[in-house]
């Protein structure tokens, strides 16, 4: 995902024409936005199993409502990024909401620090990359850079044993 991020500012600029360029300031939270989805992804086979699908139905009421007021406070201020933004934040609510609830229908050994420290992480890395996308510097110095904060993103989930050789 983080590689996605940091790279869609050129397959942008390759793939499409001068129209679309204003949308590499979309992107990376869109993308962001899967990867915080995936919370609430990985709870719906535990909400299945232990019969709980009742479950799903709270956690859709708080979407509507967090995206609905979310984009009514964003989009005026914002607008296509500020409802990114406001999905994002729906998603990350609803996918904690949803893995508290997967937890209490199926419980899994998860260690819910490391899990949701990976999330924190891979936001903030995610939040490097505006500075980067607003300098009017060479491709190539731009492309250094991200690849350099990239390594800098692995180091940090081998030290933090969120990478290791082990099964």
């Amino acid at each position: 995902g983080l590689c996605i991020i940091y790279f869609s500012e050129e397959m942008l600029r390759l793939l499409t024409t001068e129209e679309y360029y204003q949308s590499i300031y979309v992107v990376p939270i869109y993308v962001l936005y899967y990867l915080i989805g995936s919370v609430g992804y990985f709870a719906l086979p535990q909400i299945m199993h232990g019969e709980k699908m009742i479950y799903t139905l709270p956690v859709s009421i708080l979407n509507i409502v967090i995206n609905i007021i979310l984009n009514i406070m964003l989009i005026p201020k914002f607008g296509a990024i500020g409802a990114v933004i406001a999905t994002t934040i729906a998603a990350l609510g609803t996918g904690v909401l949803k893995f508290h609830l997967g937890q209490r229908a199926y419980t899994l050994p998860i260690d819910r620090g490391k899990f949701f420290g990976l999330f924190l992480i891979v936001t903030l890395f995610t939040l490097f990359i505006y500075p980067i996308l607003m300098l009017n510097i060479s491709f190539i110095i731009k492309g250094i850079m991200k690849v350099v904060i990239l390594l800098i993103f692995i180091i940090l989930g081998i030290k933090l044993n969120y990478v290791s050789g082990k099964r």
